[in-house]
């Protein structure tokens, strides 16, 4: 549960490993090698609704807590305890009450903390089918996939990891009044998965800056039109034959 100093150019976040999983619809596999690797012409661009989602997550927070009579710790950016390259930015932790039976000392906030973390979303009413009942707990991969967004399920699961605990709330507020509160579990199977797919993408793409197979990125058309510009100048004139060759197969 290290601070993590480094860009984000040399490790993988939560955002990052739903896409390495292909469960993120804003972004694909070859997208994060890309920007991993300083490839990507352009990033994701804050928009007015990223924007939004700023303004409201502290007041979110704030129902949040005070719904439970918790306070709320502001993380700084983690890094894995075993991978330097592992690192997440949870959107808040749980400092532990007087009665909690097991809190934990973390030595970045100096804090006791209750082993279970927060992540924070908004969305558009549009958005309320992705998303289940208010209250329900996932225990498995299988379960959040018909009742969350899976790239925010990954990105809970990841946080998880890096702070070595069991469970993880993560809300959402839609529009201005659908507030919903899930509790996601450690799924160790799903866990294993994550680690052993995103490890590989990191060891064998990344740090070899070895092309991952090409998908559907968005990123993927300005960086081959970067790499492979198209040519401004003719080469050279064709021969006669080449003109004659042309004009006996070219369509009437």
């Amino acid at each position: 549960m290290k601070p993590y100093k480094r860009s984000r150019q040399r490790g993988i976040g939560g955002t990052d490993a739903a896409a390495v999983l292909g469960l993120d619809t804003y972004q694909s596999r070859f997208d994060v090698w890309l920007s991993k690797l300083g490839l990507a012409s352009r990033g994701f661009r804050e928009n007015q609704y990223t924007q939004w989602g700023k303004r409201k997550e502290p007041v979110v927070a704030q129902a949040f807590a005070q719904s439970r009579g918790l306070v709320l710790v502001r993380s700084a950016k983690r890094v894995h305890p075993r991978h330097d390259w592992w690192f997440g930015s949870p959107d808040r932790l749980i400092q532990a009450s007087s009665t909690d039976p097991d809190p934990i000392l973390d030595p970045v906030s100096g804090r006791n903390l209750a082993r279970v973390g927060l992540e924070i979303k908004t969305g558009m009413a549009k958005h309320g089918k992705r998303w289940g009942r208010s209250g329900t707990v996932i225990h498995t991969f299988e379960e959040a996939k018909v009742n969350l967004p899976l790239n925010y399920y990954v990105q809970c699961c990841w946080y998880m990891e890096i702070m070595g605990f069991e469970r993880w709330h993560l809300v959402v507020l839609l529009d201005s009044a659908d507030y919903r509160e899930f509790m996601i579990v450690r799924d160790p199977d799903f866990t294993s998965y994550m680690e052993r797919t995103v490890s590989e993408f990191w060891t064998r793409y990344v740090a070899t800056k070895t092309p991952p197979p090409v998908d559907d990125g968005k990123l993927i058309p300005a960086y081959l039109a970067t790499r492979y510009p198209t040519p401004t100048e003719t080469i050279r004139d064709p021969t006669p034959g080449e003109l004659a060759l042309y004009e006996a197969v070219r369509p009437l």
